[in-house]
């Protein structure tokens, strides 16, 4: 089983997850999350969550179609 992974400036502060579906580039989300002085966990599975602040799907953006 793959644990989450966590990354965090201080410890006391309240924890956001990314979750990391294989899809996207997470290091950009990341590392904006971390210097707004956030804990951060990268989720695989959904119990991995549990206690965050929020959650973040990150994916493409708007897609306007023709």
């Amino acid at each position: 089983m793959v644990r989450a992974k966590e990354f965090s400036r201080n410890s006391k502060r309240q924890m956001i997850a990314i979750i990391d579906y294989g899809a996207s580039n997470l290091s950009s989300v990341a590392k904006a999350i971390i210097s707004l002085g956030y804990q951060l966990r990268v989720a695989s599975y959904p119990k991995e969550i549990t206690g965050a602040k929020a959650v973040i799907l990150p994916g493409v953006g708007l897609l306007r179609m023709p």
